[in-house]
């Protein structure tokens, strides 16, 4: 309910609604709430991961509680506009996790988009406290 009265009072305002269950997420997405994450989902993927990658549920804890650093997402650049994903990912300093690319989430390792104007990235970054 919260995302959507921030939609509706501030359109340009980035809106994230957390959901309990999946098809709720659906419905917010449906409503011009383009990031939702199922509470659901996120826990029953991050254990099927766990059962190929120990480490998987440690690492996605780490990723959101620890104060040495911090998920940014960024513009993309003047400099980098035309590159491709993976470039950037070799070059730039921090860990680029993905890109928002035309509206959706790109982070998988078998698609690599030219950056275009209006791109962010998703950097992980020491926090220089």
């Amino acid at each position: 309910v919260t995302a959507l009265l921030v939609r509706r009072l501030a359109p340009d305002v980035p809106t994230l609604a957390v959901a309990h269950a999946a098809h709720v997420s659906a419905a917010l997405r449906e409503l011009r709430i383009s990031t939702t994450v199922s509470a659901d989902e996120l826990l029953a993927h991050t254990l099927a991961k766990g059962l190929d990658a120990a480490h998987a549920g440690e690492l996605l804890l780490r990723l959101v509680d620890s104060e040495a650093f911090q998920l940014k997402e960024l513009p993309v650049e003047s400099s980098v506009i035309g590159q491709r994903l993976s470039r950037v990912r070799a070059e730039r300093a921090g860990l680029v996790l993905g890109a928002v690319h035309g509206g959706s989430l790109v982070f998988e390792l078998d698609q690599d988009p030219v950056l275009e104007t209006g791109d962010r990235l998703l950097v992980l970054e020491a926090d220089h406290k």
